[in-house]
């Protein structure tokens, strides 16, 4: 027996965790007024039975489980409770059926970047009865049952405010000078863009000018027909073309989340060490955009190289350090006295030459370099 998108709830007891939480939420739907910061909110939450609450990360867990800081909370029973003992357990995960009063869920990972998943794929689970699309396999969840507690375990912070407050300042409305298509397309993927931009670390330009270009500016690729795919991922499941099809476009923005995450982190990397022009040449590196392979750039040194069979190359002149981001395709590779695998000049597997160039020339136009900014 699944809930309601509306009776699930998340707490985060850190700032980090709290995003994580408002992350998970709007991953699957849940109102952000379901999402909390607060220990006493979280407390009552769960000893009325008011939401199946999934508590995000190692502070959270630890507040729900034992209170070791001695929070004080209004819920009724705890009031009795000494720092270190609370009435509350856990679910069995992933748990889909209905809300039990005084239990939680917990979405407490090894890394932060584990709770989160386990968030997403917690919450998804509990609403559809089934792990999203796009994740398939549940992190590792730390269990706080058996161990011992202490005041020294004290961690996270009775109450956190919303840490989503953008420092972006976009313009209300498309730029006059990009077209009819981008104008169109702005206004349907801007927020999406915005809730991918939070959780990847990229700017939003960055993208925006991404989705555009696979998709046409959302007329063909991953956006024709139902697909629901802005970063045409997959090779197949999509009538219209090759690529994967989602069920809304949420779960596509999703996927495209997790693709840049884990998948294709080597970019996140390029724009923290170089900026944005790197960024978009490193999108467009290895086998990519081909949807019949699947490449992974290494980080290493810069960053080198994959060839069309999946094998690191060292000597890889794109992505050496004195060009790397310049702009050279692989085609002129043999100008620097390095020899190119031939599956390199295949359009649409020379990494500057469909994504790479074109990327950093349309992010950086005056259409799209108004949402230069991390979200």
């Amino acid at each position: 027996m699944t809930v309601a998108a509306n009776q699930v709830a998340f707490y985060g007891a850190a700032r980090s965790d709290y995003a994580s939480a408002v992350s998970a939420a709007e991953a699957n739907g849940v109102p952000l007024a379901n999402v909390t910061g607060d220990f006493n909110t979280a407390a009552t939450w769960v000893e009325n039975g008011d939401y199946l609450v999934i508590a995000v990360g190692h502070p959270a867990n630890l507040a729900l489980f034992w209170n070791p800081c001695g929070w004080n909370t209004s819920a009724y029973s705890m009031t009795s409770y000494p720092a270190c003992q609370t009435p509350f357990d856990y679910y069995s995960i992933p748990y889909d059926g209905g809300i039990v009063a005084g239990l939680f869920e917990s979405a407490d990972g090894v890394t932060a970047r584990d709770s989160l998943q386990l968030a997403m794929m917690l919450g998804h689970y509990a609403i559809y009865g089934a792990y999203p699309q796009y994740l398939s396999t549940l992190p590792t969840d730390r269990t706080l049952s058996g161990q011992t507690c202490s005041t020294a375990d004290c961690t996270g912070s009775f109450s956190n405010t919303c840490p989503t407050t953008s420092t972006c300042n976009f313009p209300s409305t498309p730029p006059s000078v990009c077209d009819s298509n981008q104008v169109a397309f702005i206004n349907d993927y801007l927020s999406y863009a915005e809730t991918a931009s939070r959780q990847t670390g990229l700017p939003v330009s960055f993208i925006l000018g991404h989705w555009g270009i696979e998709t046409g500016w959302g007329a063909a690729g991953g956006l024709c027909g139902t697909c629901n795919n802005p970063g045409n991922l997959g090779t197949s499941g999509c009538s219209c073309a090759p690529v994967a099809a989602y069920s809304t476009i949420t779960d596509g923005v999703n996927a495209y989340i997790s693709a840049m995450n884990n998948t294709y982190p080597y970019v996140k990397w390029a724009y923290d060490h170089y900026g944005l022009k790197e960024a978009c040449m490193a999108i467009g590196a290895g086998c990519e955009p081909g949807a019949w392979y699947n490449s992974v750039i290494y980080a290493t040194g810069r960053y080198n190289g994959v060839n069309c069979s999946g094998t690191a190359i060292s000597n890889n002149c794109y992505m050496s350090s004195t060009i790397a981001g310049n702009g050279e395709a692989y085609s002129v590779c043999g100008n620097e006295g390095v020899t190119t695998p031939s599956c390199f000049n295949v359009d649409g597997c020379n990494g500057c030459g469909y994504v790479g160039c074109s990327l950093y020339e349309t992010v950086t136009t005056s259409c799209l370099s108004p949402y230069n900014c991390v979200y």
